[in-house]
């Protein structure tokens, strides 16, 4: 006796998700300029509402994914979509300094190719500062390589993050105590009021 599968839904692609991010935005916004007040409220309570049900849904998807002693599933933690998903809804069961270091232990090697490497000092406020190192200095070609290498990983790892700080190299370090770096601008997703979204990077 044969059986027929019955096909699942439709699984939508990250350039499908990033569009649908985006048709998102520009509906919410026209709901804002309603000229009903009554109406306008009532809409935008409604996708108030739907992000509290849903974010909480997604809360207890993050509890009840964690093994026994407590460590979140790893395929939770590291799809993107569901991350940021996590982090909009102050869910991450992840600190964020730790994925901001995990995230720059995967890029050390590339950075390290290109003579180069990077410490976190420390994340707070939606800022990480960090410390390049290495032999950047006076070729700006590799300081920007070095540079865009640390904005993406941590972009596509740690959403809180809006923006990079280079400090000031450590007396002491050689060539680097010529350079301070300027503060890297980061797009980011960020916890925007309640009725709006943002897209995660594709």
């Amino acid at each position: 006796m044969s059986t027929t599968e019955v096909p699942g839904p439709a699984r939508l692609t990250d350039r499908q998700i990033q569009d649908a991010f985006g048709r998102l935005d520009e509906v919410l916004a026209g709901l804002e300029t309603i000229p009903d007040p009554g109406l306008r409220d009532q809409a935008l309570t409604a996708v108030e509402l739907l992000l509290e049900i849903y974010g909480e849904g997604i809360r207890r998807i993050a509890d009840l994914s964690r093994s026994p002693d407590g460590t979140p599933a790893p395929g939770l933690v590291q799809d993107q979509l569901v991350g940021h998903l996590l982090v909009l809804h102050d869910a991450h069961p992840v600190d964020v300094r730790v994925r901001a270091e995990e995230a720059l232990d995967a890029a050390r090697p590339y950075l390290k190719s290109h003579g180069g490497g990077v410490e976190l000092l420390e994340v707070e406020e939606g800022v990480a500062r960090v410390r390049l190192t290495g032999s950047c200095n006076g070729c700006p070609s590799s300081a920007t390589t070095l540079k865009s290498a640390v904005e993406e990983v941590l972009t596509g790892a740690v959403p809180e993050i809006a923006r990079v700080e280079a400090a000031e190299p450590e007396a002491g370090a050689g060539d680097d105590r010529a350079e301070k770096v300027a503060f890297i601008p980061l797009a980011s997703i960020g916890r925007r009021p309640a009725g709006a979204l943002a897209a995660p990077d594709a």
